[in-house]
């Protein structure tokens, strides 16, 4: 009985390794579960969820930080993170509305994503010390600088025309867009303040005394979003995407002093609006 007895037992060092044998980490058997629903999901609805475009590959798809299985494309997915911030001041997952940290890769030029520690979208402490979007502006501020550099580059070119045998580095310049663009990919357009303080007031609300606005174009509420000063001159570089992606949920502007500096290398004597009014009186 006793041999029989020590024969047919187990240490409890042989049962901890079998589990553990036996067993997957829970984090690792969710991860592959969760790959495997979102690939199946895929194969039977190859169309983004909002936009009803086909996603005929892995790149059209966007990677989701959460758990969701809907199948999005990046420009839906972008403008309701844009939509989200603009409202709640986070950005929640259109699905389950999860919040996220959006970071940026300023060497690919893409977005990046993932959950926030807050977890949930729910006001407190935690999403408040969550300020991600300071960070966002900062890593996308040299990738504009650069463009604008490319622009200017591509003009000079343009002007003086390339000579045969032109360098590579030409070459690339010559490829730039012929309009100067922003760092979320639209155009940036050169309007008048007037023309952006009207479409700002549009932005935030239905309508606007004569009077504010006029206090608005005099003083513009507009900060350049690469010198972080307030808006001089009587003209704006201003993306045309407005609010409409993460990297920019308020909007994104250029002063002209910036623009002409990052262009051309020159720079501009910008006067204010104020200062004009004082000489036109």
């Amino acid at each position: 009985m006793e041999a029989r007895a020590r024969s047919g037992s187990r240490s409890p060092a042989a049962g901890s390794s079998s589990k553990e044998a036996d067993a997957k980490p829970e984090a690792e058997a969710d991860a592959e579960a969760e790959a495997k629903i979102k690939a199946e999901v895929v194969d039977e609805f190859p169309e983004c969820i909002i936009c009803s475009e086909e996603l005929s590959s892995e790149t059209d798809i966007v990677k989701l930080p959460c758990k969701c299985t809907s199948a999005y494309c990046h420009g839906c997915w972008d403008r309701c993170l844009a939509a989200s911030v603009s409202a709640h001041g986070q950005a929640l997952c259109p699905s389950c509305r999860c919040s996220m940290r959006v970071d940026y890769d300023p060497v690919q030029g893409r977005l990046l994503f993932e959950r926030s520690s807050s977890g949930t979208g729910s006001d407190g402490p935690e999403m408040a010390a969550d300020n991600w979007r300071s960070g966002l502006y900062e890593k996308a501020r040299p990738r504009q600088i650069m463009l604008l550099q490319l622009f200017g580059a591509q003009a000079e070119l343009a002007r003086a025309g390339p000579d045969e045998g032109s360098s590579s580095v030409a070459e690339d310049v010559l490829q730039q867009p012929e309009e100067p663009r922003c760092v979320c990919g639209s155009r940036l357009m050169r309007v008048s303040v007037r023309e952006r303080i009207h479409a700002l007031v549009a932005e935030h609300s239905e309508s606007a005394p004569p009077s504010l606005i006029e206090i608005y174009v005099r003083y513009p509420p507009i900060i350049c979003d690469i010198c972080d000063q307030r808006m001089q001159g009587s003209h704006v570089w201003s993306c045309e995407n407005r609010g409409r992606t993460i990297l920019h949920a308020d909007a994104y502007d250029v002063c002209e002093a910036c623009f002409a500096h990052h262009t051309t290398g020159n720079d501009v004597e910008v006067v204010s609006r104020a200062e004009l009014t004082m000489h036109d009186n």
